[in-house]
């Protein structure tokens, strides 16, 4: 974990949820509900300002709240950081954990959502994978990678990760399918201006602290490259609903 350039930082740093409000009143959204990995698909349609007022009504929940609340996570939006023009500095701001050997046009997903929404466990495929905190707080875990052998894979498809049915937030799923396996996952308190770099393959999952707003900066090496080639056909085959329809975190069940 570490920091990059103070003057990219300063493009970063203005980002917070109200502004993207003012950026975007009437654009619609998906969201879909938290840990998809390990639940069903559940996808919503939302205008940002619906969004963002459903964030801080769940930031005045009370912690003995027992009112009944979905969690509702923006996660891995493929355009946004291009629209709202963080892309480039964002690309500056991570360079330091960024290989030389990188030879693909970089990817940008951008993440939001309320306090404990988060992704469930799960390993991606590409090469290089930085995620940037740019508002609030996060928490990533991420297990080391000669345990990963030992996590049994989901038979739900996903686009770009291996994922289990194993959920880290549960104690008796995390232990029952690890039993006999002396696992501990590592943990990393990401701040705004945080950046961690998570290694191809290395199962993980991140769980908001807070409202929070981060994004990640994908990229592929040529190794990483000529392996992912693969994936990507069958990412094809899947999207013409020959492969895994409607067993999948993209799709709602039955589409």
């Amino acid at each position: 974990m570490t920091r990059g350039d103070p003057t990219a930082w300063a493009q970063l740093s203005w980002l917070e949820p109200r502004k993207l409000v003012a950026l975007f009143p009437n654009k619609r959204v998906w969201v879909y509900g938290s840990a998809q990995e390990q639940r069903e698909t559940i996808l919503r349609q939302v205008s940002y300002q619906e969004y963002v007022d459903y964030l801080e009504s769940e930031d005045r929940r009370g912690p003995t709240s027992t009112e009944r609340h979905e969690i509702l996570y923006l996660g891995e939006h493929p355009h946004l950081a291009q629209r709202i023009g963080i892309a480039e500095p964002l690309a500056r701001y991570v360079r330091p954990l960024v290989p030389r050997a990188a030879v693909t046009p970089p990817e940008f997903a951008f993440w939001m959502g309320p306090k404990g929404s988060h992704s469930g466990l799960h390993a991606d495929y590409e090469g290089v994978n930085i995620i940037c905190q740019i508002y609030g707080r996060k928490r990533v875990y991420v297990i080391p990678p000669e345990y990963g052998a030992h996590i049994p894979r989901a038979a739900r498809y996903d686009a770009g990760a291996f994922t289990t049915s194993v959920d880290l937030w549960d104690e008796r799923s995390y232990h029952g399918a690890l039993a006999g396996v002396n696992l501990k996952a590592n943990h990393f308190d990401l701040e705004p201006g945080d950046i961690l770099s998570i290694p191809r393959y290395s199962w993980h999952a991140a769980q908001n602290e807070s409202i929070s707003i981060a994004a990640s900066y994908r990229t592929e090496t040529p190794v990483s490259l000529a392996l992912n080639l693969w994936p990507r056909v069958v990412n094809i085959v899947h999207r013409l609903g020959l492969y895994k329809k409607g067993n999948c975190t993209c799709h709602l069940p039955g589409i």
